[in-house]
């Protein structure tokens, strides 16, 4: 997994901040205590009021379930991003991009089968999951945008 983050920053650093190519990233449920991990992430952004934030809590959390598994503790996260667990708790109730994100993957009818899954779009065209691997490299990324960006 440490791999494909890698890739992705490094794709967000030379194709996203460039503005050749836009990044979403979106959350999908892997586990029952997914929605729960999801919410604390998404508020991250709000209880810190910095919606770069999210990336601390998204690192936080790839960190702690890799490590943890199953046994993803709330208050050790908001440790691991220094931000009071009360706070996101109270947070956690208005927090609904998952699902969002949920409904978005359910269009796909079971196409999008693992995380991370990846699928990609051309000028804003229907969101495609061909062509590309699960856990594509840096290459495979850049390789979209130079073939399919001109």
């Amino acid at each position: 997994m440490s791999d494909f983050i890698s890739a992705i920053k490094r794709f967000i650093e030379d194709y996203v901040f460039t503005g050749q190519a836009r990044f979403e990233f979106r959350m999908l449920p892997i586990s029952q205590q997914s929605g729960f991990v999801f919410s604390l992430v998404e508020c991250v952004a709000e209880v810190e009021d910095n919606p770069n934030a999210f990336w601390a809590g998204h690192d936080a959390m790839f960190r702690l379930t890799s490590t943890s598994g199953a046994n993803f503790e709330g208050s050790d996260f908001a440790s691991a991003v220094g931000v009071s667990y009360g706070d996101l708790l109270d947070c956690a109730d208005e927090a609904t991009q998952y699902q969002t994100d949920q409904a978005l993957a359910g269009q796909y009818n079971d196409q999008i089968t693992g995380t991370p899954a990846v699928a990609w779009r051309l000028n804003n065209g229907p969101i495609r999951l061909d062509v590309i691997n699960r856990q594509p490299s840096y290459e495979d990324l850049a390789a979209l945008v130079e073939v399919f960006g001109q």
